[in-house]
């Protein structure tokens, strides 16, 4: 939702979870650019989505946590890969795609003020989904460095960042 919230308004967006349990991955209309957030436990699952969109013409970006982690395993998989704060690299990345000079990398910090990240666009989850809706999105990262996470990954920048209050409140 936060990635559909830095979508230029241009672009239609739609959100599918297979963790959900949504049912088959959408054909219908055929999405002529496929985001796939990848974690570590569902990287294998993300590249075979991967394959399977690409191989019928849909441009491929892979982004998160895996992709941050291991960009090198990750890049095959894709016409494009995300490293680090996605809602700051997903406005360029789709006004590349609309220019036809979409890069294989593109690199950002997570050193953004979280404050001016665009409110996520909820009304695109499927509400019935959820044990609950009422959730706030306060924070960013972690303030921990647990030695089994990702964030305690040697090298890794990513700080621990929050919203004011009343921005909280307004989503």
């Amino acid at each position: 939702t936060s990635i559909a919230a830095a979508t230029p308004p241009n672009w239609e967006v739609a959100l599918w979870d297979e963790n959900l349990l949504q049912g088959a991955p959408p054909l219908d209309p055929f999405p002529a650019v496929v985001g796939i957030t990848v974690h570590l436990t569902f990287a294998r699952r993300a590249y075979e989505l991967a394959a399977w969109y690409r191989a019928r013409g849909a441009t491929i970006i892979l982004g998160g946590l895996h992709v941050l982690s291991c960009p090198d395993e990750a890049a095959p998989h894709a016409n494009a890969i995300a490293i680090g704060d996605g809602v700051q690299l997903w406005p360029q990345i789709l006004r590349d795609i609309d220019a036809g000079t979409l890069r294989p990398i593109y690199r950002a910090d997570f050193r953004n003020d979280y404050r001016d990240d665009p409110s996520p666009r909820r009304e695109l989850l499927p509400r019935a989904s959820f044990l609950t809706t009422a959730s706030l999105i306060a924070t960013r990262g972690c303030h921990n460095r647990c030695g089994f996470c990702y964030l305690a990954t040697n090298g890794l920048q990513m700080p621990y960042r929050v919203k004011d209050p009343a921005q909280i409140a307004a989503e």
